[in-house]
């Protein structure tokens, strides 16, 4: 895969949600106020909302797989949020994410283009965290 392809998709879905708007624009235009006497309310939604939505989590998904990130911890939810906690008071300005993956809670920390300065991050965050290591992007 290019790296220009999730750019691409980001453009596509930037399309996408433009022209959901107009036509949503054009729609409230066109539609009188409502008065619902029975307290029911049927929403009818255009397919290309899920289309769009579907295309969002899977360039979101593609974006995240280009960096490098750190994890601090995987295990039991209890002691992520501990570990995510601790983590964010001693590095305020750094990212740093709860993530759920069947069994475990997972705590990520940082998004690094480069090898080298994931490194870096990586041996600043072992002398708090020391079985922290490092997640290569996946190709």
């Amino acid at each position: 895969m290019s790296i220009l392809a999730p750019f691409k998709r980001i453009g596509l879905v930037a399309g996408l949600f433009l022209t959901a708007q107009i036509n949503l624009a054009q729609a409230q235009d066109s539609i009188p106020s409502l008065i619902i006497p029975d307290g029911k309310l049927t929403i009818v939604q255009d397919p290309k909302i899920d289309r769009l939505l579907a295309l969002k989590k899977e360039v979101n998904e593609d974006i995240d797989r280009m960096y490098y990130r750190i994890q601090l911890y995987y295990g039991s939810l209890n002691k992520a949020e501990k570990i995510l906690g601790e983590f964010r008071s001693l590095y305020p300005d750094w990212r740093a994410n709860l993530y759920f993956e069947t069994p475990y809670y997972k705590v990520h920390v940082g998004r690094y283009t480069s090898r080298l300065t994931a490194d870096q991050r990586l041996a600043e965050v072992k002398k708090k965290f020391p079985s922290a290591f490092l997640l290569a992007p996946q190709k």
